[in-house]
């Protein structure tokens, strides 16, 4: 029987590398000049895919919508379907934004944020998707966590101090002001990047946190995350998949998920959804168990398989780039690793450990580089040279979403880490990427 699975297992693998193969040529032309651009930014289906120096680019075959960008260029949004036998594109020149840059010595001590419209409330732990410019937030966590005789100790100023300079009914009653709130949310929030607003959709998604979601074939697919008992007393593992879809802006519950965990990376492969690892249950106050499972869900047969391990249990963040897949994982205590995945061979490969402070950072892409946010840090790894580099910038958070669009990165929600509380940030900002060749940088 494990020889019969085994040669499933290979021959499922030998089908996808199959279709991995498939894909379609695009080439990007200046409108004006008529050469070749590269370093075209191609997004489809949350991949994000470069042109060369001739200006090729590889998309997958089925790529219907895709978005195109580059710093010197207007945006395009594309809709392969309708341009079927299509391979040549032009793009137009944006020159207002073309600016002389003069080379100096002195550098930028830190990069700077563009302040953008605040969500309602802070949001923790949200599953999102960035889809042609837009921003989808699904659920997260509003809970307020207070330890609430340390705020009231800071309050006071009663740090062990001699009896009776603050009365016991005045702490208690500070206490009680701080106590904990729980509560996991059930909106789908649309951020719109270029007009700077946000919409709240009709629909509602179940009530969890620390979910998944990704963007496949048109549908954005929500499953695992933790979900609190009627009392609000228990936390259980989310076990129920749910389908957005973008253009009817409806909710649907087909099935269960077989991949029950929190922090779970996904990404959208071919006919396939591959879900990684995740946190499965509290061991302790502090501590935490993990799981090591790859796991292939096929929403057209509506089919799970078991695909391999990861090296340890962990939990972790996934990206699709350039037909690679990289990972933010973290084990334990051993702290953060970046790593490769090796679809057909199913291996793993640590590129970067990172430094043991980070903590809950934000991961995204923009094709080239891996970015990272962490408490007032922003890290830029390069993958092929093995590069990682460190930039100031205000903004002191864990736990933020980060989104890659139009050489910016778009920062959302997250909280502000404080031994005495944890709170929801309903803050929202970018950070122009333009700004890396003039600002100092640390490099590990």
């Amino acid at each position: 029987m494990r020889a019969v699975k085994k040669l499933y297992l290979l021959i499922l693998c030998c089908c996808l590398s199959t279709a991995y193969g498939q894909d379609r040529t695009l080439r990007f032309f200046d409108l004006q000049t008529r050469l070749p651009i590269a370093d075209v930014h191609v997004t489809s289906s949350h991949r994000i895919f470069v042109s060369d120096s001739s200006g090729t680019v590889q998309v997958p075959v089925n790529a219907a919508i895709i978005e195109v960008s580059h710093v010197q260029y207007e945006p395009r949004t594309i809709d392969l379907k309708k341009q079927s036998h299509q391979q040549l594109f032009y793009l137009t020149e944006q020159l207002s934004q073309l600016q002389e840059i003069h080379l100096s010595t002195t550098l930028e001590n830190r990069l700077h944020i563009h302040e953008l419209k605040s969500l309602q409330r802070g949001i923790l732990g949200s599953a999102s998707v960035l889809i042609n410019g837009k921003i989808y937030l699904f659920g997260g966590d509003h809970s307020i966590i207070k330890n609430g005789f340390l705020n009231a100790f800071k309050e006071t100023g009663d740090y062990g101090s001699p009896a009776g300079q603050t009365a016991p009914g005045e702490m208690s009653a500070i206490a009680f002001r701080n106590k904990t709130y729980l509560k996991h949310s059930s909106d789908i929030w649309c951020y719109d990047i270029m007009n700077n607003t946000w919409n709240l959709l009709a629909s509602k998604t179940l009530p969890r946190a620390n979910h998944s979601a990704v963007y496949h074939h048109g549908k954005v697919y929500l499953s695992g995350g933790r979900r609190f008992s009627k009392n609000q007393t228990r936390e259980y593992l989310a076990d129920q998949l749910e389908i957005f879809d973008p253009i009817t802006q409806q909710i649907t519950l087909p099935t269960k998920s077989k991949h029950l965990a929190t922090n779970t990376g996904v990404i959208s492969f071919e006919n396939y959804l591959i879900y990684f690892g995740g946190r499965t249950k509290r061991k302790e106050k502090t501590h935490f168990l993990y799981k090591d499972d790859i796991t292939l869900y096929k929403p057209t047969t509506d089919k799970w398989y078991r695909f391999g391990s990861l090296p340890s249990p962990q939990e972790i963040q996934c990206l699709s780039v350039n037909h690679q897949i990289y990972g933010l994982s973290k084990t334990g205590k051993q702290g953060y690793a970046i790593s490769s995945f090796d679809i057909e061979t199913n291996t793993w490969k640590v590129l970067k450990t990172l430094p043991k402070k980070i903590n809950n950072p934000g991961f995204t892409s923009d094709g080239h580089h891996l970015y990272l946010l962490h408490d007032n840090f922003l890290y830029s790894y390069h993958p092929g040279k093995n590069q990682l580099r460190k930039y100031r910038v205000n903004a002191p958070f864990e736990g933020a979403s980060l989104f890659y669009f139009n050489e910016s990165i778009y920062v959302v929600g997250g909280y502000i880490p404080d031994v005495a509380k944890k709170i929801p940030s309903k803050k929202v900002f970018s950070i122009d990427l333009s700004q890396l060749p003039t600002t100092r940088f640390y490099r590990l």
